[in-house]
């Protein structure tokens, strides 16, 4: 038996790339799953039709990263249709390399709002709703441990802050 089976997920950014593969996966081994999407609506639906079509429960909540508000409502949105979050799986993020004086203020936070202060008030408002031995997963990258190259010491520096897990344990 699964150790998701019958759990509820959410998955930031979970309409394409990793995201869609982490929310077919979660399906797949019997987790209702709620994913955030920003730009593709018609993917996110064909997503949810998809899981849907081969017995699993899902929704697709719109969410711009860059809003901290929309994702608080996204928490507020999946808590409200599934009734409760066991998983939050942070995956939503943004990565763009330019020379290091080549970023702008703009640059800076537009970056450090989506892979940075979004998993963060994301996480504060599913904390509310994730029961003891649930689970919050951040995806980091590789490249929060070294910079490899001049142009990612942005994204390095706002991917490095979230490199972690974590587990609901009683109070």
């Amino acid at each position: 038996m699964s150790i998701v089976k019958n759990k509820v997920a959410l998955v930031t950014g979970g309409s394409r790339g990793i995201g869609a593969a982490i929310v077919r996966r979660l399906a797949a081994e019997g987790a209702m799953v709620a994913f955030t999407y920003m730009s593709s609506k018609e993917k996110a639906l064909q997503l949810v039709a998809e899981l849907e079509q081969a017995g699993s429960k899902a929704i697709a909540i719109p969410a711009n990263a860059e809003k901290v508000t929309e994702m608080v409502e996204a928490v507020e949105k999946a808590a409200a249709y599934f009734g409760r979050i066991d998983i939050l799986v942070n995956n939503a993020g943004i990565a763009f390399y330019k020379g290091y004086e080549e970023y702008t203020l703009e640059d800076y936070t537009r970056m450090m709002n989506v892979n940075v202060q979004a998993p963060f008030f994301t996480i504060q408002a599913a904390l509310k709703y994730i029961p003891e031995g649930g689970r919050i997963i951040t995806i980091g990258s590789c490249l929060a441990d070294r910079v490899s190259s001049a142009g990612v010491t942005l994204y390095s520096m706002s991917k490095s802050t979230f490199d972690c897990s974590y587990k609901r344990t009683g109070a």
